[in-house]
């Protein structure tokens, strides 16, 4: 059964069932998949994250000595570390997807072909690990039934879900405007079908016919993230 997003003590929290949580995560791992990345990759490329943040916060503080955490460092039981994380942190990323999936989740920022390839030469192995990040925030957000979030990880968890609704939508055939619409009005129909109450999302009732199956899931997913997206929100502000 999934829930609403609620504040309690001082983090977010939803519910979700077991088929609910698998579902999401099933498409999360597919998005990370276009990336070229498996969800226990994406986590270490977000605790590398973390582990520079912290010590971008401690070079910050004033009682923080430079030199002292220079000579920690190359400490010869830190090295090993070292290295694996300046491995993670420039990796290639290898895009499987097609070139209008590839747009839609990593835009071009210039009309010009050559300007926006030079741009992408540059910047588009930065923007998939943040987004690869992000990821690995909502992955691993639904390990458990209790879905909490640190004020910290709202960011990272609303980006990576209009990431994942963005592909969900384009598997679905939304390519303009017009598919755009035609999207929203068999979500009408999905709902009023499938969707009796939404606090029951796990006792919805599969498409009789096997090649629908897929196309359920997605339309599925893709209606929960929107709601759970909007709870949030709401809390949120």
């Amino acid at each position: 059964m999934i829930a609403a997003f609620t504040l309690r003590k001082g983090v977010y929290k939803a519910l979700a069932d077991t088929a609910e949580r698998h579902a999401m995560r099933q498409c999360a791992a597919q998005l990370l998949d276009i990336f070229g990345v498996s969800p226990e990759e994406a986590r270490d490329i977000r605790d590398v994250d973390m582990h520079e943040n912290n010590k971008v916060e401690m070079f910050t503080a004033s009682e923080y000595d430079v030199l002292s955490a220079y000579e920690n460092e190359l400490k010869e039981e830190h090295l090993d570390v070292a290295f694996d994380d300046f491995n993670i942190r420039h990796r290639e990323y290898v895009f499987s997807g097609d070139e209008n999936l590839k747009e839609l989740l990593l835009p071009s920022v210039y009309q010009d072909n050559e300007e926006s390839k030079k741009y992408r030469q540059m910047y588009d192995a930065d923007i998939v690990h943040l987004k690869v990040a992000n990821m690995s925030v909502f992955y691993e957000s639904l390990s458990d039934r209790n879905v909490i979030l640190r004020p910290s990880d709202v960011p990272m968890w609303l980006m990576a879900v209009a990431d994942m609704r963005k592909m969900l939508a384009y598997s679905l055939g939304v390519r303009d405007e017009e598919t755009a619409q035609e999207l929203d009005e068999r979500l009408v129909s999905f709902v009023r079908e499938h969707v009796h109450n939404v606090n029951n999302f796990g006792e919805n009732s599969a498409p009789e016919e096997d090649g629908d199956e897929e196309n359920f899931i997605f339309m599925l997913v893709y209606y929960m993230l929107g709601w759970w997206q909007e709870t949030l929100l709401e809390v949120v502000r």
